[in-house]
C-alpha cells in the first residue's frame, strides 16, 4: 500500500517537473521571439543614425568615430545573432527532448495506472491467498525497481531542468549586452543631437557677425564720407582765412600808405599831368617813389599801350614787386589782358616771377584765365620749366 502511496507521489511530483519544463519552456521562447524583435529595432535605430550622421555632415575626424561604433556594434549585433541562433538550436533541441520526456512520462503514467490496479488486486486477493500476497509482494518488487527508474528519469528531468536555468542566465546576460547597446545608441543620438544644436548655434552667431561687420563697414564708410567733407569744408574754410587775413593785411597797408601819402601829398608840390604812355614807362623803370608820386598826381594806373600791356603787365614781366603792389593798392586791374589776351600772371608765370604771381594771385587775379592761342598762366610755367611758380598756381586751383 505503501509503495501505491509512493507510486501516486511520484506521478504528481513528475507531473509539476514536467509542467513547469512546459512553463519554462514557454517562457524562452517568448524572450527568444522579443530578443528578435529588439534585434530588428536595433539595426534599424543603427541604420537611423547612419542616415542621420550622414546629414548632419559631421567633421572627417567625428565621422569616422562615429563608423567605427558602428562597425563596433555591427560587430556585437551579427554576435548576438549568432548567439540568438544557437539558442534557437538549443530550444529545439530541448523541444525534442522535453517531447521525449513527455512520451516516457504517458507510459509512466499507463504503467502506474496498470500497476495500481494490480496492486489493488493484490490487496483483494491478499485476504484470500497467501499466494496473491507473494504475488503482490513480486509485483511490489517490481513497482520498486520501475519507481527507481522513473526516479533516474527525474534526475535526469532535473538536469534538464538545470540546462534550462543556465540558458535562462545566458538569456539574461545577453538582455544586459542589449540594454548596454541600447544605452550606448542613445548617447550617440544625444550626441549627434548636440552637435546638431552647436552647428545651429554656429551659423546662428556667424549671421550675426556679418550683420554686424556689414553694419560696421557702412558707419565707416560713411564716417570716412563725413570726414572728407569735413576735411574739404577745413581746407576751404582755411582759405577763405587766409584771403580774409591777406585782404586784412593790404587792407591796412593800404590805409597806412594812404596815410602817408595823403602827408606827403600835402607836403610836396603839386606835379604836372603825365600821359598814359610816360606813366607806362615810368613803371616799366620800377623806381616805386616816383611811381607812388606820380599815381597821386591823378595818372592811370591802368593806362595800356598800343599793344593793349597795362603798366600791372609791365611791372610783372620786369619784376618790379614794389611798384605791382603800389599798383594794386591803387586800384589796377589785376585781371586786363593785352590785345593777345595775355595778363600781368600770364607774365609772371612765363617768366618765373613766383613772389610777383603769388602777388597778383592774393589780389584776386584769375588762375585759369586763358589768352588766345588758349594757354593758362599754369601751361606758361610747365612749357618753360617755372616749377616753383608752377606749384604755386597749382596751391591756387589751376587746372
Amino acid at each position: 500500500m505503501w509503495n501505491a502511496i509512493n507510486g501516486a507521489s511520484n506521478e504528481i511530483v513528475g507531473g509539476i517537473v514536467v509542467a513547469a519544463l512546459f512553463g519554462l519552456l514557454g517562457w524562452v521562447y517568448k524572450r527568444y521571439k522579443a530578443l528578435k524583435e529588439e534585434y530588428a529595432r536595433t539595426e534599424q535605430e543603427i541604420e537611423r543614425m547612419k542616415e542621420e550622421t550622414s546629414r548632419i555632415g559631421a567633421t572627417k575626424e567625428e565621422h569616422e568615430r562615429l563608423t567605427a561604433e558602428l562597425q563596433r556594434r555591427d560587430e556585437e549585433l551579427r554576435q548576438v545573432k549568432a548567439n540568438s541562433q544557437e539558442d534557437s538550436m538549443r530550444i529545439k533541441k530541448l523541444w525534442g527532448q522535453v517531447s521525449d520526456a513527455e512520451g516516457q512520462h504517458s507510459e509512466d503514467l499507463r504503467r502506474n495506472e496498470a500497476l495500481q490496479g494490480q496492486l489493488e488486486a493484490t490487496q483483494a486477493d491478499l485476504r484470500r491467498k497467501d499466494e496473491a500476497l507473494r504475488q503482490a509482494e513480486a509485483k511490489s518488487q517490481e513497482a520498486s525497481r520501475q519507481i527507481e527508474v522513473l526516479q533516474s528519469e527525474l534526475q535526469r528531468k532535473d538536469e534538464a531542468l538545470r540546462q534550462a536555468e543556465a540558458l535562462q542566465s545566458e538569456l539574461r546576460r545577453k538582455d544586459e549586452a542589449l540594454r548596454q547597446l541600447e544605452a550606448k545608441s542613445q548617447e550617440a543620438s544625444r550626441r549627434i543631437e548636440s552637435l546638431q544644436g552647436q552647428l545651429e548655434a554656429t551659423q546662428a552667431e556667424l549671421r550675426r557677425k556679418n550683420e554686424a561687420l556689414r553694419q560696421a563697414e557702412a558707419k565707416s564708410h560713411e564716417a570716412s564720407q563725413q570726414i572728407e567733407a569735413l576735411q574739404s569744408e577745413l581746407q576751404r574754410k582755411d582759405e577763405a582765412l587766409r584771403q580774409a587775413e591777406a585782404k586784412s593785411h593790404e587792407a591796412t597797408r593800404q590805409i597806412e600808405a594812404t596815410q602817408q601819402e595823403l602827408q606827403l601829398e600835402k607836403a610836396k608840390p603839386k606835379l604836372p599831368p603825365i600821359s598814359d604812355t610816360e606813366f607806362i614807362e615810368l613803371c616799366k623803370s620800377g623806381y616805386a617813389p616816383t611811381v607812388e608820386a606820380v599815381i597821386m598826381n591823378g595818372a592811370n594806373v591802368n593806362a595800356k599801350d598800343k599793344g593793349g600791356r597795362t603798366a600791372l603787365i609791365f611791372a610783372a614781366r620786369s619784376c618790379h614787386t614794389e611798384t605791382a603792389e603800389l599798383l594794386l593798392k591803387h586800384g589796377a586791374d589785376v585781371n586786363a589782358k593785352s590785345d593777345n589776351g595775355w595778363t600781368a600772371l600770364m607774365f609772371a608765370a612765363n617768366n618765373g616771377h613766383t613772389e610777383i604771381a603769388e602777388l597778383l594771385l592774393k589780389h584776386g587775379a584769375d588762375v585759369n584765365a586763358r589768352n588766345k592761342d588758349g594757354w593758362t598762366a599754369l601751361k606758361l610755367a610747365t612749357i618753360n620749366g617755372k616749377t616753383e611758380t608752377a606749384n604755386l598756381l597749382r596751391k591756387y586751383g589751376a587746372k
